[in-house]
């Protein structure tokens, strides 16, 4: 009686459109009390999408900075190993002079970019365990009931963490894929003058 509740929520389970039931609805809300006013209708569809726009909105905001990232890593790699590939030109060029196999050194190449997602991947997951660990739930308003902000998915959760891993080191060679094939169209020749 203190603090009486600002609305009253009628909860109709019916096979009528929402269009079609709108007006009958009315009508008995008005018969039964003439003082309520019927201020909104909506189906249990249109509430729940309601209700999850803003968590689909913060989903899609992290995706798109996630998105971000992994473009900033592509092209960050690419750069690295873009710049990797013309250090040692001139020791392909001795390579491929002494009859080295242009496909030996791409896939020297790669390996190499591999090798450094794998230890970037490693030192990503160790770091994510340590801050997961340090931090815990100290984020969520109520502290020991939360374990991540997607539903049954923590923040050390095992898929999630080996897709995060197999992805930097796919990415590391996907982005070294055209630095690696620079390698095997070096000109011996010119790559000795060149130094």
């Amino acid at each position: 009686a203190q603090a009486p509740s600002p609305s009253i929520e009628f909860v109709l389970r019916t096979a009528v459109p929402l269009n079609t039931l709108r007006e009958p609805a009315q009508k008995a809300i008005a018969a039964a009390d003439p003082a309520i006013p019927v201020t909104s209708m909506a189906t249990f569809t249109d509430r729940v999408a309601t209700d999850l726009r803003g968590g689909r909105f913060n989903a899609l905001l992290v995706a798109t900075f996630a998105s971000l990232a992994i473009l900033l890593a592509i092209v960050g790699i690419h750069a690295a190993m873009t710049y990797a590939v013309a250090g040692r030109t001139r020791e392909f060029g001795v390579r491929l002079a002494l009859g080295a196999h242009p496909a030996a050194l791409i896939r020297s190449t790669l390996t190499q970019s591999g090798r450094i997602g794998l230890v970037g991947a490693a030192l990503g997951i160790a770091g994510t365990l340590a801050i997961a660990r340090l931090l815990g739930d100290a984020w969520y308003l109520v502290p020991g009931k939360h374990s991540g902000l997607l539903f049954e998915v923590t923040t050390t959760d095992p898929t999630v963490l080996t897709v995060s891993f197999v992805g930097v080191i796919v990415v590391a060679i996907a982005a070294a894929t055209m630095p690696a094939r620079r390698v095997g169209s070096v000109d011996p020749v010119s790559a000795l003058r060149s130094e």
